[in-house]
């Protein structure tokens, strides 16, 4: 019977299935699609391997949720609304400055695909665009592309490996740790780029492809904000004693987020002791990784009972709810009448709940209540 009625409720699930606005602040100057959005947050302690050396990457869109927006351009200033945007000259050098506001996260200066030392030279694309209205289309862009060349760690002290003048590319010295997931022992929090000539005439809106980084998850934690600086400098070497001629002092790249409890459903009643009744339910995982549903059940006395069970990335749990009531532990449930339960879980999910007549044969359903800080909500 109890077969039979997993049909029926498979059978039944499947079908119940199948039925900005521009600113005058340079840093806030947004294409559609392009808003900051959570990245992968994997806390300490976690199961190894799942999260080790994690870079994102707010471009590419890597290491950022299933779900969130992509950010292809980069991120956007401004220049007209500049206070010395008319001293910059299409002909003449200049540097980028840019630095990560958030204590815990740093500059991660390799091409994140390869593991190996020594460790690629990180190169800037900056796009140049006439109008908004072209930047947020992505036509007409004009790209030159320039090469980070000094990493300076949090109180400004230059790190091994880069130099002032950038003629031999820098980076060369650096070693990149896969286990601490930075380079010489070293922890980058600001970067310049060498000089070169990177901004056309007549072209007020940039976008500027920055270099991956990477977190130290005892020093973040989940909805830590990550913020970034950038300006840009004339240039006739180093770039930090330079003027600056145009500024963002506060980018938002993403939270971080995700791995963490994001949903908690609710089913208000469902029958075990009745054999006139089945009851049986759904539990999704809408995301692409593995996590874990925590079922808390109470009877009508406030007896509670709890039963853990693993959820692979897009995998859907259909049961009985007697099934998974026999793998709870805690208090004796009284299931003579009806009961209810919450399921937590650590991925955005859904759930619904199907009641069975087993003797007419008739069937009742309802959706899970469902409170859920989704990744792909904004």
């Amino acid at each position: 019977m109890k077969m039979k009625m997993f049909k029926i409720l498979t059978f039944v699930v499947i079908a119940l299935f199948a039925t900005t606005a521009w600113s005058a602040d340079p840093c806030a100057d947004r294409c559609p699609d392009t808003v900051a959005g959570y990245i992968n947050y994997c806390a300490p302690g976690a199961e190894p391997g799942s999260c080790s050396c994690t870079l994102f990457d707010y471009e590419s869109g890597s290491g950022y949720c299933t779900g969130t927006f992509k950010h292809p351009g980069g991120i956007t200033m401004k220049l007209c609304d500049c206070a010395d945007v008319q001293n910059i000259d299409p002909n003449k050098d200049y540097s980028l400055q840019v630095k990560i506001l958030t204590e815990g996260v740093y500059w991660a200066p390799m091409n994140p695909s390869v593991a190996a030392t020594p460790v690629d030279v990180a190169y800037v694309n900056v796009t140049s665009y006439a109008t908004g209205e072209n930047l947020c289309k992505g036509i007409d862009g004009i790209s030159h592309v320039t090469s980070v060349c000094r990493y300076l760690d949090a109180g400004g002290t230059l790190l091994i490996g880069t130099n002032d003048t950038c003629t031999t590319g820098g980076l060369t010295d650096y070693a990149l740790s896969i286990s601490a997931c930075q380079l010489t022992g070293e922890r980058a929090t600001t970067f310049c780029t060498e000089p070169a000539q990177i901004f056309e005439s007549l072209r007020s809106f940039v976008t500027i492809d920055i270099p991956a980084m990477y977190y130290d998850n005892t020093k973040v934690n989940l909805g830590t904000e990550v913020k970034i600086a950038v300006y840009i400098k004339s240039s006739k070497g180093v770039c930090l004693n330079c003027q600056t001629n145009c500024e963002c002092a506060s980018i938002s790249i993403g939270v971080f987020g995700c791995h963490t409890n994001k949903c908690e459903l609710f089913y208000s009643y469902v029958i075990v002791d009745d054999p006139g009744w089945w009851s049986g339910i759904t539990v999704t995982n809408k995301t692409d990784y593995t996590g874990t549903a925590i079922f808390t059940f109470y009877d009508q006395f406030g007896n509670k009972a709890k039963a853990v069970i693993p959820v692979k990335g897009r995998e859907i749990i259909v049961d009985m709810i007697d099934n998974i009531l026999a793998k709870a532990t805690g208090d004796m449930l009284n299931t003579s009448e009806s009961i209810q339960f919450y399921v937590s879980t650590d991925f955005d999910s859904e759930g619904m709940c199907i009641l069975g007549d087993a003797i007419t044969g008739g069937v009742h359903g309802y959706n899970a209540t469902n409170t859920c800080c989704s990744c792909a909500t904004h």
